[in-house]
């Protein structure tokens, strides 16, 4: 099924996954106990404060997460705290969207799924020393 035309509810469970986390470690990221968590993946009804956090949680666009996809759509997110235009973004993410991972690459990315935040935040600032020294 192409990622466009998974409803919402797929996409957040795909996502959940890709990232890692189980229902129950997901629902503990954003504050909910994990029957709601699991409802959400059910029925697809995330409310937009939800969308929000699940976006920063999977580190994936609002619009991926609504949509399937990054490019084209724009639509109003109503939040508590007012509307927000939500519209495609830059070049900058679009060049980053389709990475192929060499078996290496994609063996740290599951050890660094391992790891606690705090350990995942000592790995990244390594790697961007790493790579600033070699600029």
């Amino acid at each position: 099924m192409k990622e466009q035309t998974k409803p919402i509810n797929k996409r957040i469970s795909t996502y959940r996954k890709l990232a890692g986390y189980t229902q129950q470690t997901a629902a503990d990221a954003l504050g909910i106990k994990k029957n709601t968590y699991a409802r959400m993946e059910l029925h697809g009804n995330p409310t937009p404060e939800m969308l929000a956090k699940l976006a920063n949680l999977y580190t994936v666009s609002v619009n991926m997460l609504i949509f399937g996809s990054d490019g084209g759509e724009t639509t109003d997110l109503r939040t508590a705290s007012g509307t927000t235009r939500l519209t495609e973004p830059g070049p900058q993410f679009k060049k980053h969207a389709e990475i192929t991972l060499t078996l290496n690459e994609l063996n740290c990315v599951k050890a660094c799924r391992e790891l606690s935040k705090e350990q995942r935040d000592e790995v990244m600032a390594l790697i961007n020393k790493l790579y600033n020294d070699k600029k």
